[in-house]
C-alpha cells in the first residue's frame, strides 16, 4: 500500500519535475555565463580604442593617449580596462590616469541614441566613479575621492578659486547651451584658502560647500562652511557668471567667527572691524572686480 504524502508536502514526482528544472536552470544559466567569458576574453578590445579616445577628444578638446586597452570585469559586468592614459590638454603640461575602468552604463539616454560610460579611474591616490556622457549634452554624474588639488589639471581655472587640499564630493553636472548646470558637493580636509587682502593662505580642517550651477543664475552657494585655527566662516548666496565662467554679480551673506588675535589688526586694517571674539558679519555685494561690503 502507498503512503500518501503529508499535506502540504510535493509528490515524489512533484519533487522530481522539480529538480529537473532546477538543473535545466542551472545548465543553462552556466552555459550563458561560459558563452559571456568567452566573448569578452576574445572580444578584440583594441578595436574600440579609436572610438572612446574620439569620444573623449570632442567631448574635451584635448589629445588623448592610451598605451593599452584589454578586458575586465567590474560590478555592472564586462568592462574595458585602459593603461598607460595620458591627457593631453592644451597649453598644459599632460595629465596622466594611472587606471582606466570603462564599460556600459545603465541609463536610458541609449534609447535617445546618446551612449552612456561608467568610469572607474585613479588619479595620483584619488579616486573617480560615475557616469560619463560623452556626446549630446555632455555630463558627469558621480563622486570623487582623496583627490589632491595639485593632481588636478590647470583647465579647471583653480586659480580663482585658490583652494589647496584633500577634496571629496559628489557631482551631477550636464553642459547645456555652452554652460554647465547642476549640482557640485565638495568636502575639503587639510588645506588652506587664500583671501583678497590676506598676505598668507587660511589653513584649514575641515571645508565643505554645496554648490549649484544655475543657466540663468549662476552660481548658488549653500551650506558653505571652513573650519580653521585661525578663521572660520560660513557662507551662502548667489555669484553670476558670463557665458565664459567669470564672476559678475555678488549677493552673499558671510559671517566669521573665531579670528586668531594675530590676525584681528590685519582684518581691521583691510577694513573689517571684528567682535570682540572675533566675529562679524558681512553683506558682500557688487561684482567681483568692485565690491560692496557691509559689514554689521
Amino acid at each position: 500500500m502507498t503512503s500518501a504524502s503529508p499535506p502540504g508536502e510535493p509528490s515524489g514526482l512533484a519533487r522530481g519535475e522539480r529538480g529537473r528544472l532546477m538543473r535545466g536552470l542551472g545548465i543553462g544559466f552556466g552555459c550563458l555565463l561560459l558563452t559571456l567569458v568567452f566573448a569578452v576574453a576574445q572580444f578584440p578590445w583594441d578595436r574600440l580604442t579609436p572610438w572612446l579616445v574620439g569620444q573623449v577628444e570632442q567631448a574635451s578638446g584635448a589629445r588623448l593617449e592610451v598605451a593599452h586597452l584589454g578586458s575586465g570585469w567590474a560590478m555592472g559586468g564586462p568592462a574595458a580596462d585602459l593603461q598607460g592614459v595620458v591627457l593631453h590638454l592644451p597649453g598644459e603640461a599632460p595629465l596622466e590616469i594611472d587606471r582606466l575602468r570603462v564599460r556600459p552604463a545603465l541609463s536610458a539616454s541609449w534609447l535617445d541614441g546618446e551612449p552612456a560610460l561608467a568610469i572607474d579611474l585613479s588619479v595620483g591616490e584619488g579616486q573617480v566613479r560615475g557616469t560619463v556622457w560623452p556626446t549630446g549634452a555632455t555630463g558627469f554624474d558621480g563622486s570623487f575621492e582623496d583627490i589632491y588639488t595639485a593632481d588636478l589639471p590647470e583647465t579647471l581655472d583653480l586659480s580663482n578659486l585658490p583652494l589647496d587640499g584633500l577634496l571629496s564630493g559628489d557631482v551631477d553636472v550636464r553642459h547645456v547651451e555652452n554652460r554647465w548646470a547642476g549640482d557640485v558637493s565638495i568636502l575639503g580636509s587639510d588645506g588652506s584658502l587664500v583671501l583678497p587682502g590676506l598676505p598668507i593662505a587660511l589653513p584649514f580642517d575641515e571645508f565643505t560647500a554645496d554648490l549649484r550651477l544655475e543657466e540663468e543664475t549662476g552660481l548658488e552657494l549653500e551650506n558653505v562652511r571652513f573650519e580653521g585655527p585661525m578663521a572660520s566662516f560660513d557662507a551662502e548666496g548667489t555669484v553670476a557668471l558670463d557665458a565664459a565662467g567669470r564672476p559678475g554679480a555678488l549677493d552673499l551673506e558671510i559671517r566669521v567667527w573665531g579670528v586668531d588675535p594675530s590676525l584681528r589688526g590685519m582684518a581691521e586694517s583691510q577694513g573689517f572691524p571684528l567682535g570682540a571674539n572675533g566675529e562679524a558679519e558681512i553683506s558682500l555685494g557688487g561684482t567681483a572686480n568692485a565690491p560692496q561690503i557691509d559689514i554689521h
